[in-house]
């Protein structure tokens, strides 16, 4: 086997390794109470005189997960560990055997943990076991009768991949020969995941526009790599917070790494496909495309900056400084961001099942946040226009039309917040208007 054959062996072996120990830790977290799952060597057959190599995992009690490599006790002789086997497993997190309690190599863990307990069941087979590709277990998450080979990588000679070679499952693996390939894929995974067909740019990268940022799909030229990138903000404003921010997002999105690198706020996400799985390219995709808007609105609040489609001249409020309207402290910004947001949310499933009544009551029927949300969406619909006008001159007809429909529901979410403001207005206690000086002397009055 010549290297460069053996090195793509050893790519598809940590591809379909990496395959397996995701979905199989999704399908440890969905366990149910008392239901078990086990991932038998399956290549070996039990015998009267002993097992074949397996592991199992148990759900109970609601949240705890119990996971088992068999022992010594119960495999057949030709298959035993030994010494050095157990205490490979003890390396990996197991627990050593205890008797009639748990004559198994053990380890109890709380069920968000899955994760760590594929990592624990893959080391077990593969390391102790010796198990060299996925294809030789038998377990409940594929439903292969034996050992499957892969597909035969298609010759296309355009980016998409030809149906007759892709997944009938949709779950994989597909293995590309070089980045040509790993593009044709990702060009099926986009135009399933979008409805749309995917425009590729001169360099052969393909942008994801959302209505706050851009997500790039980079695919690179040798190796079966892609890189999902996108450039929150520029321009920012509060770098020490923004390091903050940035370590807090990377701390609660596993996988995603999000750096500040001068004054550009980026997240990246990088996938080995040697053997490429639909379902999870799609599934980062989606991530990515599903709250990248959300980063950029919470981000540019928090510590200042510009996203992709922000105006040059508009300055974000973080720091806008003398540009504040008069009379917004920084406790009524903070209460503003926060009924805005609740705001946006309500409207992010349906736009426009917010009624006026409701806004109102999102706005704590203050007439000062009503005002600063007017503005707010007054502003935004300028910047929709203007961008739009841009995409047009730039002959981009699909992306003008979306800004176009951006600012058409600006303009209606404005209509609804005036008829909050008028019903903020109205519900306001009469002491608030009336206090008047009197016309008349209080004696010619009683008078």
């Amino acid at each position: 086997m010549g290297d460069a054959l053996e090195q793509r062996w050893d790519d598809e072996v940590e591809g379909a390794w990496a395959a397996f120990r995701r979905r199989l830790g999704d399908r440890l977290a969905a366990l149910e109470q008392e239901e078990s799952l086990a991932v038998v060597v399956r290549s070996a057959e039990d015998d009267d005189e002993g097992a074949a190599p397996y592991c199992q995992a148990m759900a109970w009690g609601g949240r705890g997960l119990t996971v088992e490599a068999v022992s010594d006790t119960f495999l057949a002789a030709e298959h035993r560990v030994g010494p050095e086997g157990a205490e490979r497993l003890r390396v990996l997190g197991f627990h050593p055997p205890s008797g009639e309690e748990s004559p198994n190599h053990h380890l109890t863990v709380d069920q968000r943990e899955a994760d760590r307990a594929a990592w624990m069941v893959v080391g077990a087979v593969r390391e102790v076991f010796g198990v060299l590709h996925p294809a030789f277990l038998l377990d409940d998450l594929t439903a292969a009768p034996g050992p499957d080979p892969g597909p035969e990588v298609p010759e296309a000679s355009t980016w998409a991949v030809r149906d007759e070679h892709w997944p009938t499952d949709d779950h994989g693996p597909w293995f590309p020969d070089d980045g040509e390939d790993v593009r044709r894929a990702v060009h099926r995974v986009v135009r399933d995941l979008t409805g749309d067909e995917p425009e590729w740019d001169d360099d052969d990268d393909l942008p994801l526009l959302t209505d706050q940022a851009r997500v790039w799909v980079v695919a690179a030229s040798s190796l079966p790599r892609i890189l999902l990138t996108c450039t929150l903000l520029t321009d920012v404003v509060d770098e020490s917070r923004a390091l903050v921010e940035a370590n807090l997002l990377n701390r609660r999105h596993f996988g995603l790494t999000f750096l500040l690198d001068d004054r550009r706020l980026v997240v990246r996400r990088e996938l080995g496909v040697s053997a490429f799985q639909p379902t999870e390219v799609r599934a980062e995709l989606a991530r990515l495309l599903e709250h990248v808007d959300r980063w950029v609105v919470e981000l540019r609040e928090r510590v200042g900056g510009r996203g992709a489609f922000d105006d040059a001249a508009a300055a974000p409020l973080a720091s806008r400084g003398e540009g504040e309207p008069a009379g917004v402290d920084d406790a009524q910004q903070r209460r503003f961001a926060a009924a805005y947001d609740v705001m946006r949310e309500l409207e992010r499933e349906e736009r426009g099942s917010a009624d006026p009544a409701t806004l109102a009551r999102v706005f704590h029927h203050d007439r000062g946040l009503v005002m600063l949300a007017l503005t707010a969406t007054r502003a935004r619909e300028a910047q929709d226009r203007r961008r739009a006008e841009r995409q047009v001159e730039a002959e981009r007809p699909a992306l003008a039309k979306r800004f176009r429909a951006s600012a058409r529901y600006q303009r209606e979410l404005r209509s609804r917040l005036r008829r909050a403001l008028r019903i903020t207005v109205q519900s306001a206690p009469r002491s608030e208007v009336t206090e008047q000086p009197g016309l008349f002397a209080e004696e010619d009055v009683r008078g």
